[in-house]
């Protein structure tokens, strides 16, 4: 076999090689499965899994994953990955007052919580009323003493017009849309009413299940994720 013939084989095979993995990759990309059990193993227990109370690098690595909250980070590597984007917030929120008031619409209607209820501008505010509650003696407090009214819950900063979330500060804080993608401040159902010694009581007995979890599986795509939020209290 000349060399010229024996070139041109070994270029028709590696061509065809890479179409039938191409053709492979894509099924397999088409075919992904979907649900299902994640179990990980730790060597050590998280504090919490209650938004409210946990404040622990293994805690909040869950709830980055399952919390639906109004700010986010896209799971990217490098400096993208540090780039705030709007979660369940239609854009980031129109500012005025001299940097005091934001106005944030929720746009949450690609997911909803395991009861089957929507995701709305209030359940956004519960999570800063339950903060607020000096019941919860909650680990949020310093991260949102600039919004008026935090000293007590109701929040009264904090208020909901329709899909609006607004919230007026008592000055300007350049560092605000960071603070509102941790954990703390991800949306739990209206109805979350449960104190600190209730949440320590249930851990004892469970200690990783948490009274109330948003939980979302989620492409950070806007326009292409599938998300789940849930909160479950029992």
């Amino acid at each position: 076999m000349s060399r010229k013939l024996w070139l041109s084989t070994v270029t028709v095979a590696i061509a065809l090689l890479a179409v039938f993995a191409a053709g492979a990759a894509a099924k397999s990309a088409k075919v992904g499965a979907t649900g299902g059990t994640l179990t990980v193993d730790t060597s050590t227990d998280v504090d919490y899994t209650d938004p409210a109370l946990d404040y622990l690098s293994t805690g909040w690595e869950i709830e980055y994953s399952t919390c639906l909250k109004l700010m986010n980070y896209p799971d990217a590597n490098g400096a993208k990955g540090s780039q705030l984007i709007p979660e369940a917030a239609a854009g980031f929120p129109k500012v005025s007052s001299a940097g005091k008031v934001y106005d944030f619409t929720v746009n949450a209607g690609f997911t909803k919580f395991s009861n089957g209820q929507a995701v709305t501008a209030a359940n956004f505010k519960a999570a800063f009323d339950r903060d607020a509650d000096p019941k919860m003696q909650s680990p949020a407090v310093p991260f949102f003493s600039d919004i008026v009214g935090s000293d007590k819950s109701p929040v009264s900063g904090v208020k909901v017009k329709g899909n609006h979330l607004v919230i007026t500060l008592t000055k300007a804080s350049p560092d605000f849309l960071a603070r509102m993608a941790m954990p703390f401040f991800c949306a739990i159902p209206t109805t979350s009413r449960m104190t600190r010694t209730a949440c320590s009581r249930r851990r004892r007995r469970a200690r990783t299940t948490s009274p109330i979890v948003s939980r979302t599986s989620r492409s950070r795509s806007r326009r292409t994720r599938s998300t789940r939020a849930s909160g479950r209290t029992t």
